[in-house]
């Protein structure tokens, strides 16, 4: 599936790449979640 060019932007965001890889090393368990990353995760999944 082709990625929208929001989507294509987003990747290019330095704060989206930051996020996505701190979000890789805490499911991977290299660093454990801090409570507001919590909030902010829940918030994100009620946004799909």
């Amino acid at each position: 599936m082709p990625l929208s060019a929001q989507q294509l932007a987003a990747q290019k965001n330095l704060s989206y790449v930051l996020a996505e890889k701190l979000a890789q090393r805490i499911l991977k368990g290299e660093y454990e979640p801090a409570p507001f990353c919590l909030v902010r995760l829940s918030w994100a999944s009620n946004l799909e």
